[in-house]
């Protein structure tokens, strides 16, 4: 998008003046309008310019009408440009200034004015000066489009006012101009003067207009349209993915309520009982009486780390992973259960000292009296039932 800064000065409102008893002149004025404003080019092609409702009713805008000279015709400089005033030169051209009463009327802003210079009430009475134009300085958006059904082929945007002139009535000329920084100018076009030129840009614009494809379809529009259809393209794919990723994440859940619905709840909370009263059973043999009172306030894996501390009060469990303290509980339940049967076989046979003897020996090997012997085969065996756990194995 090219900018150009420069100055613009319409000529488009008329005065509606009384006459005070002090001589001044005192009303109120439409000073500037919206719309497109035509201006010939220094090769004799029109440009036209948007004046957009958005930008000339702007309050920043019209704040700077307020209080600012008014002057005999435009001030020009000898390159025939307008001369922007300040606090140097509005002295020498000021004839009035305008008030603070600045509004929106229609499509046109309308402002109060007061002329009090001999001069400037002269040429208003007997010079017929009748029309306003602001001198103002202004940005242009070099883009086109179409604004109530006529094109155009820039915007003025930020708008600052610098000073009011009373011109005579039809008149344009070289203080009616566009005129940029780099001094370039296009000149007015007054409403109503060459109808041909303009109907015949009309036509050029209507006929030069961007397209775009709609369903296979190629159809002209004004470029801002079309900006707004690619906009609308993009949020429809934005809203288009995040549907699918909603969907995924709507499949997925779906997955999972399938399997906890095809769960036996029942079955699961009866394993799960019986899972824990035969831990604490099994437990209760390798605590003290404290532990045994609060047993039940500790999880599973709780007591599966104080039984394995009591039976191996050397190993160190501290980040080992859950199976492999599980694997090492199970272990030292199967030593416990070993142990009783081997008593239970002795107490069948009383008279048998040489069994007992043997019984008495076998116990031994198991609880020998080296404890490293008895925790490195516990180890062992908990070691194999952990790989046999992680292979999927059952005992």
């Amino acid at each position: 998008m090219a900018i150009k800064k420069g100055f613009i000065f319409n000529d488009t409102g008329e005065v509606f003046l009384y006459k005070t008893r002090e001589g001044y002149y005192k009303g109120s004025a439409r000073v500037t309008r919206t719309g497109v404003l035509v201006y010939r080019q220094k090769d004799g092609k029109p440009l036209r310019i948007l004046r957009h409702p958005d930008d000339v009713f702007k309050q920043d805008s019209l704040q700077t009408l307020k209080m600012i000279p008014a002057t005999n015709d435009h001030p020009i400089v000898q390159d025939s440009s307008v001369l922007l005033l300040d606090a140097k030169t509005a002295k020498k051209f000021s004839i009035g200034f305008t008030g603070e009463d600045v509004k929106a009327d229609g499509q046109y802003v309308t402002v109060s004015l007061c002329i009090t210079d001999s001069e400037g009430i002269e040429a208003i009475k007997e010079d017929g000066k009748v029309e306003l134009s602001c001198g103002y300085e202004s940005t242009l958006e070099d883009v086109p489009g179409i604004y109530n059904t006529v094109p155009y082929d820039a915007r003025q945007v930020d708008i600052v006012y610098n000073h009011v002139a009373v011109l005579n009535k039809g008149r344009a000329g070289s203080d009616v101009r566009l005129k940029l920084m780099d001094g370039s100018y296009y000149e007015l076009i007054k409403e109503g003067d060459d109808e041909n030129l303009k109907n015949q840009n009309v036509k050029e614009k209507s006929m030069s207009l961007p397209k775009v494809m709609l369903d296979c379809i190629e159809y002209e529009a004004a470029p801002e349209i079309i900006n707004a259809l690619k906009k609308g393209e993009v949020k429809i794919a934005e809203l288009v993915q995040e549907i699918t990723k909603t969907k995924a994440v709507l499949d997925s859940s779906n997955i999972e309520l399938a399997k906890l619905k095809a769960v036996d709840v029942e079955k699961l909370v009866t394993d799960r009982v019986q899972e824990r009263s035969e831990l604490i059973l099994k437990a209760t043999p390798f605590l003290d009486s404290a532990e045994k009172e609060h047993v039940s306030e500790l999880s599973n894996e709780q007591i599966r780390k104080l039984v394995v501390t009591k039976k191996f009060p050397k190993l160190e469990l501290e980040g080992k992973d859950p199976n492999y303290v599980r694997a090492l509980c199970d272990g030292a339940f199967v030593v416990v259960d070993g142990a009783d049967k081997g008593d239970t076989d002795d107490d069948d046979d009383d008279d048998d000292v040489e069994g007992k003897t043997a019984s008495a020996s076998q116990r031994k090997t198991v609880f020998g009296d080296s404890a490293n012997q008895e925790t490195v085969r516990t180890a062992e065996m908990a070691r194999k039932e952990y790989n046999d756990r992680l292979q999927g194995k059952k005992k």
